[in-house]
C-alpha cells in the first residue's frame, strides 16, 4: 500500500516523534554518504568513521524496527514471517 494514513497511530507515535527520527536518519545517511565519498578518494581521512557511523545508524534503526514490528504483530497488522 502506498498511502497509509493510519501509520502514526499504528506505530503509536506522534507526528513530531516520527518526524524527528526520520530527519535524524536522513541526516545520518547524508553525512555517511559525504564522509564515505571523501574517504574513498582520501583513505587516510576518516579511517574508521564511515564504519562506525553506519554501525550506529544500523543499531538504532534495528532497535526501532524491532519495537515497531512487535507492536504491529500485537495489532495483527504485521505477518509473523516478515
Amino acid at each position: 500500500m502506498m498511502f497509509n494514513f493510519k501509520h502514526l497511530s499504528q506505530v503509536e507515535e506522534s507526528y513530531f516523534v516520527h518526524l524527528k527520527f526520520n530527519l535524524w536518519v536522513s541526516g545520518m545517511v547524508l553525512v555517511l554518504s559525504i564522509v564515505s565519498f571523501i574517504h574513498a578518494f582520501l583513505p587516510f581521512l576518516f579511517p574508521r568513521y564511515p564504519y562506525r557511523l553506519k554501525k550506529h545508524l544500523y543499531e538504532k534503526s534495528l532497535n526501532r524496527e524491532k519495537r515497531v514490528v512487535k507492536l504491529l504483530r500485537t495489532k495483527s497488522l504485521e505477518k509473523e514471517d516478515q
